[in-house]
């Protein structure tokens, strides 16, 4: 699998970079710090699974999650944030989020996703299937 990682803070990319070394499903993990350059990667090497955090979000950052996703329908998106509230996590799934984290209370839950060990638990108040709604305002 490919990951590609998109975020402008070389800490957090190298942060999450080591969180996943770990995972043997895992060939290559791109990094790029920008939209342009992430639409620019995902054309040429298709990765499987994007993971970004809130900061990306504009309007701009939403269209392109919302066609890559549209392009490769098994795209995984994985968005840290520490913005769980409603409306947010809204955006998120109409960006095509397939997992929204907590960026400090389940960072560690990237490489049970990647390896597909992860398991929502219900009583996490955190838990997106607890608190993303299934309906979409515009």
């Amino acid at each position: 699998m490919n990951v590609l990682i998109i975020d402008d803070s070389l800490a957090i990319r190298s942060r999450i970079v080591k969180s996943l070394l770990d995972v043997e499903t895992i060939e290559s993990i791109l990094q790029c710090k920008s939209i342009p350059e992430a639409q620019n990667i995902f054309a040429r090497f298709q990765p499987d699974v994007i993971i970004t955090e809130f900061f990306l979000l504009n309007s701009d950052a939403v269209t392109m999650l919302q066609n890559m996703k549209h392009e490769k329908q098994s795209l995984k998106i994985i968005i840290l944030t520490d913005d769980m509230y409603e409306p947010f996590l809204i955006k998120c799934k109409k960006a095509g989020a397939t997992h929204i984290l907590h960026k400090l209370h389940e960072f560690e839950k990237l490489p049970l996703i990647l390896n597909g060990t992860y398991r929502s638990d219900p009583n996490n108040l955190l838990s997106t299937q607890k608190t993303v709604p299934l309906t979409y305002y515009d």
